[in-house]
């Protein structure tokens, strides 16, 4: 698994990302983004995510400081896009990304 960002208890700053297909940028527009994060052991963490340029396919999560905390990590996450006909895609494909928590 790939970590994607290692942060401190009770992060609250933004965290982006950038989204691939094939080891390139790609075009969604119209499309939806949300996250699925998970704790070390499974449970599920609601974080609010949203496209800052779609067609790059950049996002960002706002986590408030009760979503990470160190004594739950690693979390796992993936990112879930929704086209316009309702079909569903993960990134990444395979392995979830991780998030490393520590402690402050």
């Amino acid at each position: 698994m790939t970590n994607i960002f290692t942060i401190n208890d009770g992060w609250t700053a933004n965290l982006d990302a950038q989204l691939l297909v094939n080891g390139a940028t790609f075009d969604f527009s119209g499309m939806s983004i949300s996250s699925v994060v998970r704790t070390r052991i499974g449970r599920i963490v609601a974080v609010a995510t949203q496209w800052i340029a779609d067609t790059q396919g950049t996002v960002r999560l706002l986590p408030v400081n009760t979503d990470f905390a160190a004594e739950d990590s690693p979390y796992t996450i993936r990112f879930k896009v929704v086209d316009g006909a309702g079909k569903v895609a993960y990134f990444p494909e395979g392995d979830p990304y991780t998030i490393t928590v520590k402690p402050i």
